[in-house]
């Protein structure tokens, strides 16, 4: 950590501590030892990381340590930022917490998204919005599609994933526009600035026309699966149609079905057997859809909502 207590009460950052005074941990009260040398970033460290309150202030890696200073060294001269501010009302340490309403988290390891949900959470009790910023090498991608796992999902505000270049200090947003199927995603990456960090993100809600084979290739990925309780599968031979016979709008990524892990095929299918069978059912619906684990506010019914609201936007297209 770089903040420290002095004996006063004082706040201190490591680079101007001295070895020769005491200090102390703001969290846990527990005395602290600066560390620095030729090839390490001037630090706090716990004698014991065990003696920290909830382990609120883990050890992080030299990398971690440098970038959380480098973003704090950008933004001091421009806003009111405050490394390392203990947030006693739900017990987190954002790297940066700037304006007192977007906190900054490098996050360069994995852990669990429900972890991730959590935090996010407990910064939103407080009204402060948080960026996730992850190393744009973890990052993978090819042509116009980019592959997340769970934990990167987790991560994203209002559908953006930030990142950072460690070695020229380059900030990355990855603007995530529609689901192909599974943990694959159309995106659009931008250079931006640490500015850009701590203003507004907004969603574009867009429809996306695919190519006339996506429906053919999301048939052939179902195939693949090799399962009898593929539900992709089971509509399509419920309603006895071929990936020709489809109308077109199976053809539209649509915004609300980023929310859910079903695949832009699986659920449209769902819902144009059951309303040709008439056979819908709201609360069956709620049932069969599963909600990815994902920063938002919406409830599950308001995503429910939303799917009934895009696929009747899908049937006026196929209309014009």
């Amino acid at each position: 950590m770089f903040i420290a207590i002095d004996e006063v009460g004082n706040e201190i950052e490591a680079i101007y501590a001295t070895r020769s005074k005491k200090y102390y941990c703001p969290v846990c009260q527990s005395e602290v030892i600066v560390k620095r040398g030729d090839f390490k970033i001037a630090h706090f460290s716990h004698q014991n990381i065990n003696m920290c309150e909830r382990y609120l202030y883990r050890r992080e890696s030299p990398l971690h340590l440098k970038l959380k200073n480098d973003l704090y060294v950008m933004l001091k001269p421009h806003y009111d930022v405050r490394l390392e501010y203990y947030l006693h009302e739900i017990e987190q340490i954002p790297d940066c917490l700037v304006e007192y309403s977007v906190a900054l988290e490098i996050q360069l390891s994995k852990i669990s998204p429900s972890l991730i949900l959590e935090r996010t959470n407990g910064y939103k009790k407080l009204g402060i919005d948080v960026r996730w910023i992850h190393d744009d090498s973890t990052i993978v991608t090819k042509a116009d599609t980019i592959f997340l796992n769970h934990f990167q999902i987790s991560t994203m505000n209002e559908f953006h994933l930030f990142t950072v270049n460690s070695d020229t200090q380059t900030f990355f947003a990855y603007r995530v526009k529609g689901n192909v199927g599974g943990m694959r995603w159309l995106y659009e990456k931008e250079m931006i600035s640490h500015h850009d960090l701590v203003r507004p993100i907004n969603d574009i809600d867009e429809f996306i026309q695919m190519e006339t084979d996506f429906i053919s290739n999301e048939i052939k990925r179902a195939r693949m699966m090799r399962s009898v309780r593929n539900k992709t599968l089971t509509y399509l031979y419920l309603l006895q149609v071929s990936a020709d016979e489809l109308p077109v709008f199976f053809r539209y990524l649509t915004p609300f079905e980023r929310y859910i892990q079903e695949s832009p095929l699986e659920w449209k299918l769902y819902l144009y057997y059951h309303i040709k069978n008439k056979s819908f059912n709201y609360h069956a619906f709620l049932d069969y859809i599963t909600i990815r684990k994902i920063n938002t506010n919406l409830t599950s019914r308001d995503i429910a909502n939303g799917l009934l609201y895009d696929f009747k936007s899908l049937l006026r297209i196929s209309n014009e």
